[in-house]
């Protein structure tokens, strides 16, 4: 081996060194700011440049403030305007499941399912402007779980180019939310159910009361009429004059009127009687009763129609209801 050969293996040598040496000094600073970032010692993001990394850091009087960033039980994260995740805190890799050097560096549209990224922008924009608020899903780190989101962002006062955000997991709300959505749901359904079955039971009563007005009339009323024309003693009339007056009032408006108000059998026989014609008097004979119960009767019945204290004729009213 000639003296130059030799030379010019020595210097090769030389510098395999010197690049093992370099690149070793490179791993120890990137090992050294990685585990920095994961202990929350720094604020920093490692950018890759043509020459090398570059690394920002919260200094001076700014440094209480992370601190508090750290410890506060929602996630912080800045964003530039690629919406590349400059920082965030331990909260938010926690929230995402991501490790912080992971999250760090990587484009915050990567955790917001596509169809909601058009929003997300919006609300990126509208945060350089102004203070805005924004509820939207974002996906974990390895995309398997949505967690619902409410996010507040702002200028970034360090840096007028990029947008801090604070993130809030929202997702117990929306799941109860949700759940009431669905009771609310159910609930309609069932009063929209309820009420198709009240109205097919007026219908079904409507029914009922039509074909019991008919029944009356074709099998009951026509042997009444005849009863009548034949001979019965004052006794025998009088029943059957109450039993017509009865069934009037069974198959007429003021028939139903009676059942809700509750009136006593004798409250409609004395009904019948008036709207006959008949007096206090005359009620009293035909029903054996003296004059002063007829008149307690009719008290009664003007109370309950709510003519009590009124000057109304109560036998006019009466007719008036059919």
């Amino acid at each position: 081996m000639t003296k130059k050969t030799r030379t010019s293996s020595r210097n090769s040598r030389q510098d395999l060194l010197e690049q093992i040496k370099e690149l070793r000094a490179q791993l120890e600073e990137a090992e050294q700011t990685l585990s920095a970032i994961r202990n929350g010692g720094i604020d920093a993001l490692v950018i890759d440049g043509e020459d090398r990394a570059r690394i920002y850091t919260l200094e001076g009087p700014d440094f209480p403030y992370r601190s508090i960033v750290e410890t506060m039980a929602a996630g912080a994260v800045t964003l530039n305007e690629d919406y590349t995740i400059l920082y965030c805190n331990t909260f938010f890799s926690n929230l995402i499941a991501a490790p912080m050097e992971q999250v760090i560096g990587s484009s915050f549209l990567d955790f917001v399912p596509v169809e909601h990224r058009e929003t997300f922008v919006s609300f990126i924009r509208r945060s350089y402007t102004q203070q805005s608020f924004q509820e939207l899903p974002l996906w974990t780190a390895s995309s398997d779980k949505k967690l619902y989101m409410h996010l507040a962002g702002g200028r970034d006062l360090h840096n007028q180019q990029n947008v801090c955000i604070a993130v809030t997991d929202i997702s117990a709300r929306k799941q109860i939310e949700e759940s009431l959505d669905i009771k609310s749901r159910t609930l309609e359904d069932v009063n929209t159910a309820l009420r198709v079955l009240l109205k097919q039971r007026e219908e079904d009563k409507s029914q009922l009361e039509e074909n019991i007005l008919s029944n009356v009339k074709e099998l009951i009323l026509p042997y009444i009429e005849r009863l009548k024309k034949s001979r019965l003693d004052v006794e025998q009339a009088t029943a059957l004059d109450i039993v017509n007056a009865n069934l009037e009032e069974i198959t007429s408006p003021i028939g139903r009127t009676m059942h809700l108000l509750q009136l006593s059998p004798k409250e409609i026989d004395v009904i019948a009687y008036l709207k006959a014609g008949k007096n206090t008097k005359q009620i009293a004979e035909s029903l054996g009763l003296s004059q002063r119960t007829v008149e307690f009767h009719r008290y009664n019945i003007r109370r309950k129609l709510g003519l009590d204290n009124k000057k109304t004729n109560l036998r006019s009213y009466l007719l008036s209801l059919r």
